[in-house]
């Protein structure tokens, strides 16, 4: 399974995300390439950029809406119960999965009698390692 960037990026395109769609095909567009050129050795370097000009559209409109909420003081999305450590339960368990700039990241975590038990770290790697070109050269892995 592929993970990070471009996976993201080609995963919400082909699923017909508009704002996804339009950006991929003006940028593309710009560069005089087809879409395909996304699977090639350059596709990992144009999906990072496109994920990342992408995360700057969103994060503008995810700002604007944060701060007409604090306008008007509507802070409904915090909960203060579990704010003061001395509420937390002595025994938990928790994991947290997320998308990372180069692919998953996944966090679990076990608590016991107040202290960190188990915890371990699933990251992304450090590289890519590229699937063969239409020319069926392999290409070695590629550390960003």
């Amino acid at each position: 399974m592929e993970v990070g960037p471009l996976a993201r990026l080609l995963v919400a395109y082909a699923s017909g995300r508009a704002d996804v769609q339009e950006l991929v095909k003006d940028t593309l567009g710009k560069l005089n390439v087809p879409v395909g050129a996304l699977f090639s050795h350059a596709g990992p370097h144009r999906g990072s950029r496109l994920d990342a000009a992408l995360a700057m559209i969103w994060l503008k409109e995810f700002f604007g809406q944060l701060m007409e909420r604090v306008k008007i003081n509507e802070v409904s999305t915090f909960n203060g119960e579990r704010w003061e450590p001395k509420s937390w339960p002595a025994d938990a368990e928790g994991v947290g999965l997320t998308e990372a700039p180069r692919g998953a990241l996944a966090h679990w975590i076990k608590i016991h009698n107040g202290a960190i038990a188990n915890y371990q770290l699933v990251v992304p790697p450090p590289g890519t390692v590229h699937r063969a070109t239409p020319s069926s050269n392999v290409h070695p892995l590629r550390l960003r």
